[in-house]
């Protein structure tokens, strides 16, 4: 999934590895790949690992938390 930032030529690409018998109840393994502009993709990992726990809704909101962070 890719995020495009609408303020500043930024754009992310998340890779989410999304196994059907663990998920939502164990973390998910994911990628982050700057495609263009984006400096601290590590910073961006972390903010999503501490804010974003395992359960209901977690892809969804793993990519808002994303999506902020990209604004």
């Amino acid at each position: 999934m890719d995020f495009i930032s609408r303020t500043q030529t930024a754009k992310l690409r998340a890779v989410f590895d999304v196994v059907d018998e663990d998920y939502p109840f164990t973390p998910l393994d994911a990628v982050l790949e700057n495609v263009i502009g984006v400096k601290e993709v590590d910073k961006v990992g972390e903010i999503v690992k501490r804010n974003v726990e395992p359960g209901f809704g977690y892809l969804k909101r793993a990519c808002d938390t994303i999506a902020v962070y990209m604004k």
